[in-house]
């Protein structure tokens, strides 16, 4: 059987390649936001890192709640534009705009008031719970932006038209560079005000993007271009439909997030000085990451819309691709995460402690890329772009819920060595959900066009 059967033919690669390249870009901006902030606070001080590497753990819940509010409508924009049905298009973009937006405020209004309580989660290290309270009710403020951005991105990419939220993106970046160097360290006659200065930076920057992504949109006359009359023109048989395709992708985000969240707080829980090594990794890690999360958004353009079309022989095709390069691109970047571990932690000024461990933490993300990465285009890409998000939610429940908490919790209530538990949650859950995935997708049962729902 020919090679391209299993690594797509030259239109599969020139049109992946193009649909690809500008989320790639994109989402290395937006890890690169994450590194800057890391990077500069990461100066202050081990407690500061630690702070903030927790405090990021409660936005990351958000970001991925909005990532299944809005996968959801992405999945619905992406087989609608396939079918080039605008009017039922414009109504799943409005569909996410909605509930995104209100589920951004009601996580902001918790986190204003409530951020001793929220911190207090993830660690009981007093110093720690002080400073990324601070840090989270200013933060909080740009939440809203967070959603407004997320349905850009979902809306823009389901439609093929990629490079308008990269603008975006980058101009929120160097805003928030810029404003880093200033607030953090009191650059520019800008007052030092340390960790409040980078989240102040965050939020202004956040609002930035978001105004400049959404001036493109519509001065491009994209399909965000539209009336409030047309985003919510909702009757009983759309919102039926809508809440078919969106919930089980919701849950499955909750499902995700929450258990990465009661994660961080066991590891946040082994030690202040375990948890300052695993931000420095997880922040590096995020650089390789986001090209298996830009494989994930073209899959929803490159299977979705055939689906919708009624090709499921040309969306196979594109999955089967998508599934073959997944492991062989995860196994190069976790080889050059090797390759590169000593200059890159170093770049964190930590102690000898902290900067030793977070070294042998990258070894064994590296080892266990492609393991992780082949379920993950599969529950996030694959077969929400099937509509198929039933399954992708229970599995990712089995992995998270069956294998990686217990097995964290058992690590810690035993005492066991830290890599020694986080080797085993990385291995086991990539193990279990990449065989779950590959028998459901052999089976071809995932491919359900909307219409059938």
């Amino acid at each position: 059987m020919r090679l391209t059967t299993y690594f797509g033919d030259r239109h599969f690669w020139k049109t992946a390649i193009l649909l690809t390249l500008p989320i790639l870009a994109q989402n290395l901006l937006t890890t690169s936001f994450a590194l800057i902030d890391t990077l500069m606070i990461s100066s202050l001080g081990t407690v500061e890192l630690t702070s903030v590497g927790l405090a990021a753990s409660w936005i990351e819940l958000l970001n991925v709640t909005l990532f299944g509010i809005t996968g959801a409508a992405g999945v619905m924009v992406a087989q609608f534009w396939g079918g080039r049905q605008l009017s039922e298009l414009r109504r799943s973009y409005g569909g996410g705009f909605a509930i995104g937006l209100g589920v951004a405020t009601l996580f902001a209004l918790v986190t204003i008031f409530r951020s001793e309580t929220v911190m207090g989660f993830y660690s009981n290290d007093a110093a720690v719970i002080r400073e990324g309270a601070a840090y989270l009710r200013l933060v909080a403020l740009g939440f809203p932006a967070f959603a407004l951005q997320h349905i850009a991105n979902s809306t823009l990419r389901s439609t093929e038209q990629v490079h308008t939220p990269m603008y975006g993106t980058l101009v929120g970046v160097f805003v928030n560079i810029c404003l880093n160097y200033a607030l953090i360290f009191g650059h520019f006659g800008a007052p030092r005000l340390g960790m409040q200065g980078a989240a102040i930076a965050s939020c202004a920057a956040n609002w930035v993007g978001v105004v400049v992504t959404y001036g493109l949109a519509f001065g491009r006359n994209t399909v965000m271009r539209c009336g409030l009359r047309e985003m919510f023109a909702f009757d009983t048989n759309f919102l039926r439909r809508y809440f078919v395709i969106a919930w089980p992708i919701m849950l499955n985000e909750v499902i995700w997030g929450g258990g990465t969240a009661v994660l961080n707080m066991i590891y946040g829980h082994m030690g202040t000085t375990e948890y300052a090594a695993l931000t420095m990794c997880s922040t590096v890690e995020r650089l390789t990451t986001v090209v298996i999360m830009s494989l994930a958004n073209s899959a929803n353009v490159l299977v979705g819309k055939e689906i919708g079309r009624g090709r499921q022989d040309v969306a196979y095709r594109n999955a089967t691709a998508l599934s073959c390069w997944t492991p062989v691109l995860a196994a190069c970047f976790g080889g050059l995460m090797v390759l590169l571990r000593h200059p890159v932690t170093a770049m964190f000024h930590q102690d000898a402690e902290v900067t030793a461990l977070a070294v042998r933490i990258l070894i064994l993300m590296a080892a266990t890329l492609p393991l992780r990465f082949f379920q993950y285009v599969h529950i996030c890409g694959i077969l929400r772009a099937g509509a198929d998000g039933k399954r992708a939610a229970f599995y990712d429940f089995i992995g998270v819920w069956g294998v990686s908490v217990p097995t964290a919790l058992i690590g810690m209530l035993l005492r066991l060595d830290f890599l020694l538990v986080f080797l085993l949650v990385q291995l086991l859950d990539g193990l279990v959900k990449s065989v779950l995935v590959l028998r459901r997708f052999l089976s071809k049962k995932w491919m359900i066009q909307i219409g059938e729902t």
